[in-house]
């Protein structure tokens, strides 16, 4: 994967993580909705990075090396 890739998805996941502390400290909650939200998004960039990989949605046929295994 690009590094700039690499770099735009750990600013994401520490988005996620301080709009969940602020949330968390202040109502001592998390929201569905931001949990869901970022859990969405992993599997979209995992799926992404790993048909950009070139390993495919399954990987080799009788493997479990694919995006979704």
């Amino acid at each position: 994967m690009h590094q700039p890739a690499v770099i735009l998805a750990y600013l994401a996941v520490l988005g996620v993580c301080i709009a969940a502390s602020v949330t968390d400290l202040r109502t001592h909650r998390i929201p569905n909705k931001l949990t869901g939200l970022a859990m969405l998004t992993a599997l979209a960039y995992w799926l992404v990075a790993g048909l950009v990989g070139g390993k495919g949605l399954v990987g080799e046929p009788g493997g479990f090396d694919g995006t979704l295994a």
